[in-house]
């Protein structure tokens, strides 16, 4: 199985972009905010033009990134799943939260995809290594694009564990969908079938009952 996890908002407590710019960036950061939410913008071009707008120190950032909160109950999920899977970040956020949660051990290391974001004169610059040009509501980071290279070389169910506007466009290319918040909504109202959950001690029962299946299966075949 593949597992597609969200970053911000699911594996952390909170968006920990929406809190960088709260915190650091020029205010004009919400008139821009308010052109993505209208759609007139995508979120590529909205994620560039609020990072411009963030003035911050290397001490600032660091204390920023040791401030994240994660769902405490992740790392038990990440094991569980990563013995009947492949677990993997897709996130439209930056890549230095999920960086700095890796390398400080309080999120164990796994493959991840997200937008790069390095501190600049003026602001934070950020590139986009996982865009696609096809990517139809021109994200960052193409979660469609990623799902399905990723079902194509795993070979296998994909699952959607997310939260939000960045995840809506991939509930059609995966199997099966964990969502709360604005992408539960979404599924609702799209009657996009979906399992709700809060965090992801809610998700672990299956994830375990899946592995007694698979242990089950082997032991049938030996």
């Amino acid at each position: 199985m593949i597992f597609l996890v969200d970053f911000d908002g699911t594996i952390t407590r909170g968006d920990t972009v929406d809190s960088l710019l709260e915190k650091f960036a020029d205010p004009r950061w919400k008139r821009v905010e308010a052109d993505w939410l209208a759609g007139r913008i995508g979120s590529r071009e909205c994620l560039a033009e609020q990072l411009a707008l963030v003035t911050i120190s290397a001490e600032e950032m660091h204390a920023f990134l040791e401030g994240i909160e994660i769902d405490p109950s992740f790392a038990e999920f990440h094991a569980a799943a990563s013995r009947i899977g492949t677990v993997a970040i897709v996130s439209d956020g930056i890549d230095c939260s999920v960086l700095h949660l890796m390398r400080a051990g309080v999120i164990p290391p796994m493959l991840f995809f997200a937008n790069h974001v390095e501190r600049a004169p003026s602001g934070l610059q950020i590139s986009f290594p996982h865009q696609a040009p096809d990517c139809v509501v021109d994200s960052g980071v193409c979660k469609c694009a990623i799902a399905r290279a990723l079902a194509r070389s795993h070979e296998g169910p994909t699952v959607l564990i997310g939260d939000g506007m960045s995840d809506k466009c991939v509930v059609r290319e995966v199997d099966l969908i964990f969502a709360k918040d604005s992408l539960a909504r979404y599924c609702e109202q799209e009657k996009i079938p979906y399992t709700s959950f809060k965090s992801f001690a809610d998700i672990l029962p299956l994830i375990e009952s899946l592995e007694l299946i698979g242990r089950g299966a082997c032991q049938a075949i030996s």
